[in-house]
């Protein structure tokens, strides 16, 4: 029987198309309305020169990043996600799966000044990935994450534990994803035992909407 995980990464290469014209043709509100900007100012904010986009998908940070004259390099798993970063005009995008990057098995640089993952951190061990980046920072440097909000993706059962995302809604064909909710106290545990101390917490919101679109955390190296 396939585990979570294996399930997500087939998932993802199934999806992996679908995924690119949803995001290029801005089929999900909540990241036209809400979060992409949210990312995009946290990064802003630190005014880093260089950026390491992990879990980039198909690119469209990086280049808004190279737009502002920042130097924004990117690392996803997936084939198809990266050649189209790629030929979108990311100028270096590296493809290594979450395994390969725990085992420093690609080099992907390092001495960033921020490393982000937006709505990347989908499994479950997230903590061996957390400390492989805690690794690639410069000092001072800092890691944002954006993910969904556990309050409002738990939908009354808050609790760790896989859930899934059936794409209800979307155009196209696409297959059930798995994903691994965790509670606001988890996500800042697995940090915390990462080497990492939570220094930002934001919950980007509509002003139309009484719910939290996403949770955006800020991490930094321990002292």
């Amino acid at each position: 029987m396939s585990s979570p995980e294996s399930i997500l990464l087939q998932s993802w290469q199934h999806n992996a198309q679908a995924w690119i014209e949803a995001v290029r043709g801005g089929a999900i509100d909540s990241r036209v309305q809400v979060t992409d900007r949210a990312i995009l100012l946290a990064i802003l904010g630190r005014q880093p020169e260089r950026v390491l986009d992990l879990g980039c998908g198909e690119g469209w940070l990086l280049r808004v990043l190279a737009e502002r004259g920042i130097t924004a390099v990117g690392v996803d798993g997936d084939a198809t996600l990266v050649q189209a970063a790629r030929a979108a005009g990311a100028a270096t995008v590296h493809l290594a799966t979450y395994e390969q990057l725990v085992e420093a098995a690609v080099d992907i640089g390092r001495d960033y000044e921020l490393i982000c993952a937006n709505f990347a951190l989908l499994h479950q061990d997230i903590i061996p990935l957390l400390a492989a980046m805690h690794a690639l920072l410069a000092p001072a440097g800092a890691l944002v994450i954006q993910t969904l909000h556990p309050w409002v993706a738990a939908a009354g059962d808050y609790q760790d534990g896989w859930r899934e995302e059936t794409f209800a809604g979307f155009k196209g064909q696409w297959q059930p994803m798995p994903w691994y909710m965790r509670t606001l106290s988890s996500w800042i545990n697995a940090l915390d035992m990462a080497g990492l101390r939570l220094t930002g917490l934001q919950e980007p919101q509509h002003p139309q909407s009484a719910m939290p679109q996403s949770l955006l955390l800020v991490a930094e190296q321990q002292r």
